[in-house]
């Protein structure tokens, strides 16, 4: 008999795993297949984080129009309550150099902590500065809600602490390290400038239709919209259809100076650096022409108020009348040193102008609230005098036609 060979050896032999075939061994992957396949997941990866990103950016868009639907909420809840059935003024003045803003009047109306209660409204309280002994301070200070702040701004969410920490501030406080009080990423509109009365066949002109301000040291401040300053605006007075009407915009951007590499980047929000709560330091009184009020040249500044008067997403600071910012930190000659120490902030302040305007952090555009409690978002794109007859009230144009 024959002796059997090595694989009939194999294929018939006894055992658990008799009639197969020794498998062969295993081999590890070549650096080439290596390499395609880390090309393959960085593709797949490439491809979907733009995804991914805009999937996070929608998330914030969604919860900013939220924040605006809610305080269109209180708004309307603000006038519902109201003998007048008035909007809320924009801010208010007092005479010791700083009324109160829209903010304070809704508190009530919009689930927050009720400061209004709370306020001191005596001659020597009523007001809101970090300038004289202030009792309503510490209301302010640590005063923190997610309806304040647009979630895409990569804006700070309160001024710096030691803004307000004057020696009588610092008393009222105690132990207590003062937190800050918070800066808004929304404004009420005053209205447009020029007026959009004063708008012929979509072309904007100069001529005065009585409710702006002259160009002034802090822009133009217009009386033409639905919350302007130290005016009480009734719901029959807001003449054009409400869908239309703006009343509040979204501010969560930087400004930017773009003469210099990188830019220098400056706060545009109308409630820096003062705050919430912070209203006028001038007596507009209504911008009428039978009522000019002591200010009507634009000298005095006002807070968490704006006019619209430029497009979209104007965030350029250089040559732009009615933009006022904090001049931009110093820099070292060396950039390996440090930048030498920021001048110091002078008492009267800088900003904010009449005229920081609508922008966000958004691309492509920004949110505004309208008068009908509905939540737009505008292109940037849009046509200035088109946006100029959003922002006002009773100017009769119809923006479909234009």
């Amino acid at each position: 008999m024959s002796t059997p060979s090595s694989y009939e050896s194999r294929t018939h032999s006894n055992g658990p795993h008799a009639g197969s075939r020794t498998p062969l061994s295993r081999r590890g992957l070549t650096l080439l297949e290596s390499t395609v396949a880390l090309v393959v997941v960085v593709v797949v990866v490439i491809i979907a984080l733009p995804t991914l990103v805009n999937f996070r950016e929608r998330g914030r868009r969604l919860a900013c129009e939220a924040n605006l639907f809610r305080l269109g909420h209180a708004v309307s809840n603000y006038r519902t309550g109201d003998s007048a059935n008035a909007y809320p003024s924009g801010a208010t003045y007092h005479r010791d150099d700083g009324g109160t803003s829209w903010w304070l009047a809704i508190m009530p109306f919009a689930d927050m902590p009720d400061v209004a209660k709370q306020w001191q409204k005596n001659p020597e309280g009523g007001h809101f500065n970090g300038e004289a002994q202030n009792p309503n301070f510490p209301l302010a200070d640590g005063l923190r809600q997610s309806i304040f702040q647009c979630p895409s701004s990569p804006l700070p969410p309160t001024n710096d602490p030691r803004f307000h920490l004057n020696g009588s501030n610092r008393r009222m406080l105690g132990d207590r390290e003062p937190a800050g009080v918070a800066v808004p990423t929304y404004a009420a509109v005053a209205g447009g400038a020029p007026d959009a009365r004063d708008i012929d066949l979509g072309k904007l002109t100069n001529q005065p239709h009585g409710r702006n301000t002259a160009d002034g040291r802090y822009g133009i401040l217009s009386g033409s919209g639905v919350m302007p300053v130290n005016d009480r605006i009734a719901d029959a007075a807001v003449r054009d259809p409400k869908a239309k009407t703006i009343i509040l915009v979204e501010q969560s951007a930087y400004g930017r100076n773009d003469a210099v590499d990188p830019p220098d980047l400056y706060d545009l929000r109308s409630a820096w650096p003062n705050g919430l709560l912070m209203g006028s330091t001038g007596d507009y009184h209504k911008l009428s022409p039978t009522a000019a009020g002591v200010n009507g040249d634009g000298s005095a500044r006002v807070w968490n108020v704006t006019t619209l008067r430029y497009p979209i997403n104007t965030l350029s600071v250089i040559d732009r009348p009615g933009f006022v910012v904090d001049p931009a930190p110093p820099r070292a000659a060396n950039p390996d040193e440090p930048p030498p120490p920021a001048p110091p902030y002078p008492p009267g302040g800088y900003g904010p102008g009449h005229n920081h305007g609508i922008n966000s952090a958004h691309p492509g555009g920004a949110h505004a609230l309208m008068a009908d409690g509905s939540v737009r978002f505008f292109n940037e794109s849009l046509e200035l005098s088109l946006l100029l007859m959003f922002a006002t009230r009773d100017d009769g144009l119809d923006s479909n036609d234009q």
